[in-house]
Parts: structure tokens; C-alpha cells; sequence
């Protein structure tokens, strides 16, 4: 590998890491428990919500998500759970 990849390398993981903060401070962080900064955890309808704000990656019931958890809960806590 030449030196070029490995700066397109370096191009690619700060872009990473600036989406990732990006994706955190916008993170509502209300209702949550806060694990650590990159993990928080609530319970609906019985069963343990799993967040990571920062990959914006969520676990519910045993399976993984990406994205669109706002939307999810909002539709979850209006139907009743």
C-alpha cells in the first residue's frame, strides 16, 4: 500500500469521527440512563431499549436497528406500550 491510501485511510476515519460527535451532540438525552456517553439504556413496554447515540445504533428485543429510533419510540409510547 502507498502512502496515498493510507492517507485516504486517514481521510475516512476523521470523517468517522466527525459524523459520530455530530450524531452524539444532537443525541436527546432526555429519559435515558446513561451507561457511559456512547451507551444509554431505557425500558419500554417491560423489555430493555439499547442506544448507542453516537453509531446511532439501537437494540430492542433482541435486534439490532440503525436510525429512525425518535420515530420508532414516538409510535411505541402513542400506541399504548
Amino acid at each position: 500500500m502507498s502512502r496515498e491510501d493510507f492517507e485516504i485511510f486517514d481521510l475516512i476515519r476523521e470523517e468517522r469521527k466527525l459524523k459520530r460527535a455530530n450524531n452524539l451532540a444532537q443525541a436527546d438525552s432526555f429519559g435515558w440512563f446513561k451507561h457511559t456517553p456512547y451507551h444509554w439504556s431505557r425500558m419500554i413496554d417491560g423489555k430493555k431499549l439499547d442506544y448507542w447515540p453516537s453509531s446511532n445504533k439501537w437494540q430492542f428485543n433482541k435486534k439490532m436497528y440503525r436510525g429512525g429510533l425518535p420515530f420508532w419510540i414516538r409510535e411505541k409510547l402513542n400506541a399504548g406500550f
